[in-house]
């Protein structure tokens, strides 16, 4: 029997022979719209004659057979050494099909350029076991089917192991991603996509946080780089979706962080400029030894216990995450976030920080103002604030001008 390459190599020499052009038209329509192809030729007003509709139609078949081969043998999609070229997927991505979903600046760059940046590995110690869970709460393996849901999980867990092994190589990853995202674009997966690439944001979320110096620079890059690809694809699932909860997906999706940013601010914002917002200030670059720090001292005394990951997604910017203030200790509460806030230098991140923590944690109160009653002098002085006073000097955290 022959094996799948070669089942896939002959289908493309089939759809070479079928396809031309001007059926990316039609393809447009169907990508969109998941319509007939007989309606999508309406739509566009096409003249075709019966041929060029039997050879259309030749095509998607030919797509949804090739399609299922790839889906089938999902892992090697990030092998190296993989020497199919994947025209029938690839002659669907052209530039109209390409900017319809926000991908036209989608581009591989040259890896050669990894040998001359001097990158050191960063630790990728983390599983995928909470994403899978979180998938299951959903019902997305219900919904997607066993053995979809099996494929997912299968890609996501190669994919992530090709980093483990490769990030070192930031543009080789980078490369690797813009494959896929192109096949599962060209392959009409977007269920597929967005579930593998939100995986990829919370996973590589993790690695930033518990890696150091320089090592967490790089990290960060390649999980902005990730945040970007899936905002663009995360806002056209949102316009084809029409902001309407009909499945177990929908449900999921509206509970990214970028699902609520797009569906609070569509009516506000271009894709470009939430793109920008994610892309910039979804992580604020704050130190996770003063995280540790502060949630440590003051998570059961200042506010009421909560996770150490709700408390790390809740300072990015992650407003799913609530803070329960205990009584009497909303203004220490204050001074705390007011340092949070002071330790993130660039201007841009911590103003947006300092607005979302506003309204999210503090009702809309400015918090930035705050200061311990140390003074003894004063109505409202504290021995509580003096002995925090010093917690507070421990954290070294000038203040921005």
């Amino acid at each position: 029997m022959e094996n799948w390459k070669e089942q896939y190599n002959q289908l493309e020499c089939e759809w070479k022979k079928y396809y031309k052009d001007d059926f990316a038209e039609v393809y447009k329509y169907l990508l969109e719209d998941n319509i007939s192809i007989d309606e999508a030729i309406i739509k566009i007003g096409a003249n075709y004659n019966a041929e060029d509709i039997s050879n259309l139609k030749r095509c998607d078949e030919i797509l949804a057979q090739g399609t299922k081969l790839v889906m089938d043998n999902s892992e090697e999609l990030i092998n190296e050494g993989n020497a199919i070229m994947y025209d029938l997927i690839l002659a669907l991505s052209n530039e109209k099909i390409k900017k319809t979903l926000f991908f036209e600046n989608l581009k591989k760059e040259d890896e050669s350029f990894d040998d001359l940046f001097m990158s050191n590995n960063y630790k990728c110690e983390y599983g995928l076991y909470t994403y899978y869970r979180k998938l299951k709460e959903h019902k997305l393996d219900v919904f997607l089917g066993t053995e979809d849901f099996k494929n997912i999980i299968e890609t996501l867990n190669k994919v992530c192991i090709f980093i483990k092994e490769n990030n070192q190589h930031p543009i080789k990853i980078q490369n690797q991603l813009i494959e896929l995202i192109t096949l599962y674009i060209g392959m009409r997966l977007e269920y597929h996509l967005i579930i593998v690439l939100q995986g990829l944001i919370e996973w590589t979320e993790k690695i930033y946080e518990n890696n150091n110096e320089p090592e967490k620079e790089n990290a960060f890059e390649l999980h902005t780089w990730i945040l970007k690809q899936a905002t663009r694809l995360y806002y056209s699932y949102y316009l084809s979706c029409s902001n309407q909860i009909e499945n177990d997906f929908d449900v999921f999706f509206f509970s990214t962080m970028i699902g609520r940013y797009i569906k609070e601010h569509s009516d506000e914002y271009s894709i470009e400029a939430i793109e920008n917002i994610i892309d910039d200030n979804n992580i604020p670059k704050i130190d996770k030894t003063l995280i540790r720090k502060i949630y440590n001292k003051c998570n059961n005394n200042q506010w009421n216990s909560i996770p150490i990951d709700d408390f790390i997604r809740l300072l990015n910017c992650d407003n799913s995450r609530t803070l329960s203030i205990k009584k009497d200790e909303f203004n220490r509460t204050k001074v705390v976030f007011k340092n949070i806030a002071n330790s993130i230098k660039d201007k841009g991140s911590r103003k947006k920080w300092i607005e979302f923590i506003k309204k999210e944690v503090f009702n809309n109160v400015d918090f930035m103002k705050a200061t311990l009653r140390t003074d003894t002098s004063c109505e409202g002085y504290s021995q509580i604030d003096i002995n925090f006073s010093s917690f507070i000097a421990d954290l070294g955290v000038s203040p921005n001008k």
